[in-house]
């Protein structure tokens, strides 16, 4: 029996359809927190291992929050509040920082009730060598997994946060 053009597409679709959920495709794999937390944590050890040889022994993973949302100054409760974290804690952090010298506090000269935070010197230098371990790990990574699936890793990852929390990376 020859069936019509519409239906042998809507026949093909739902076979597909039935072949796909038999493959049970999405549960082969581990959920992606999952996949994306080992990485993650083994990039923060390397990082904060190599940052302690390299003279940055009072600093850990809990402050990379604050370098992460501090761009060239910023205001507590913005950063708190792309962290996902209360104000309280990052008071918290910033306090420790302002102690140990990597960040400092200022006016803002649009809001003058308003404070800000920005890198010190220190605070610059240990972005800057923190970047740099960052990406030394990325080559090493991108050398076990190939270099395009490394840049297509970090695209989708990108794609992903963009959807989630509506900015780009």
């Amino acid at each position: 029996m020859i069936l019509p053009n519409s239906q042998m597409i809507l026949l093909f679709f739902v076979k597909l359809f039935y072949y796909i959920c038999r493959m049970n495709w999405l549960e082969d794999l581990p959920h992606i927190g999952r996949l994306a937390r080992t990485p993650y944590l083994e990039m923060m050890n390397k990082v904060y291992e190599r940052l302690h040889e390299l003279g940055f022994t009072d600093m850990n993973s809990y402050y990379s929050v604050v370098f992460q949302f501090i761009g060239d100054g910023a205001r507590m409760t913005d950063m708190a509040k792309k962290a996902s974290m209360t104000k309280q804690n990052m008071k918290y952090l910033l306090e420790h920082l302002e102690k140990m010298g990597y960040v400092e506090r200022f006016e803002d000269k649009t809001d003058g009730r308003a404070v800000l935070f920005r890198l010190t010197e220190k605070g610059v230098s240990y972005r800057d060598k923190a970047y740099e371990v960052i990406g030394e790990v990325e080559l090493e990574w991108a050398n076990k997994i190939g270099i395009e699936n490394m840049i297509q890793l970090k695209k989708l990852l990108a794609q992903l946060n963009e959807e989630i929390l509506g900015m780009n990376f």
